[in-house]
Order: structure tokens, then C-alpha cells, then sequence
């Protein structure tokens, strides 16, 4: 067993001692103006705080691919299209980001930014990840 307990909460709904000690003792610039921001705590055996994590719900857009017979209008219409339904399901859930990957082949972006990170893949059950009775969200842009 554990001799630390951890929990999650919205950045809006800690308490001012907990918000303290994670900027004071932060060794990373924490983004406080950030709404969607978690913060992930462990106390210890007598409830003392321990450790802060923030974090919070992203998009990740890695890879596309596009009909070779549209033709280039058609094609940002269809990206356009996917923009809209990835906007709408982001707010439905809280998301306030998407990180873009950038193929290696691309040329730098206006608004590129370098970001360091380590892969962790977070277990799923088999249930949760093929709900196909879900609805599908659609979306059309002429």
C-alpha cells in the first residue's frame, strides 16, 4: 500500500495553501492564466502535501492524409470541415489546445514552438476504448 494518496482538480478549485505551495515550489513556469489547467497532488500519511503536478486535456493531430483526386480548394474545404468538428468536440470536453505535429519535411511554421517530451501510454480497458454505439459528430463546410 501506499503511504501517499493523490488526487485531481480543477486549477480553479484549489485551496489557496495548495496554490502556494505549487507556484513557490515549482521548478517549471506554472500557467495560471491557462482555465483548462488540472492539478494532480499526493499528500502523505498525515495529509501533509507532498508533490504537484499540473496538467490538462490536449488534441493531439499527428498525422493526415488527403484524396490525391481533390484539388487544392477542395481539400483545405475538407480540412475546414475536420477543423470544425475537432473545435466542437474540444469545447464539448474541455480541451483548450491542440498540439500540432509538424512533419520533418515541412518548413517552420509562424507559430512553431519546440517541445520536449516522453512518451507514457495511458491503459485503457478494451470497453472503453470501441464503444461503437457512440454517436458520430458530423460536420460540412461549403
Amino acid at each position: 500500500m501506499s503511504k501517499f494518496t493523490a488526487r485531481i482538480r480543477k486549477w480553479a478549485g484549489i485551496p489557496y495553501g495548495d496554490l502556494y505551495r505549487l507556484i513557490t515550489w515549482a521548478k517549471s513556469n506554472v500557467e495560471i492564466d491557462n482555465e483548462n489547467l488540472l492539478v494532480a497532488s499526493a499528500n502523505d500519511e498525515q495529509g501533509e502535501p507532498a508533490a504537484y503536478i499540473t496538467c490538462e486535456p490536449v488534441f493531439l493531430l499527428d498525422s493526415h492524409a488527403v484524396s490525391p483526386t481533390l484539388t487544392e480548394g477542395d481539400g483545405k474545404l475538407a480540412g475546414n470541415a475536420i477543423d470544425g468538428v475537432l473545435t466542437y468536440e474540444a469545447e464539448t470536453r474541455g480541451i483548450g489546445r491542440f498540439l500540432i505535429v509538424i512533419p520533418d519535411s515541412a518548413p517552420p511554421q509562424p507559430e512553431e514552438r519546440t517541445l520536449r517530451f516522453i512518451e507514457r501510454e495511458a491503459p485503457q480497458a478494451t470497453a472503453q476504448r470501441f464503444d461503437i454505439s457512440a454517436p458520430t459528430l458530423t460536420a460540412y463546410v461549403n
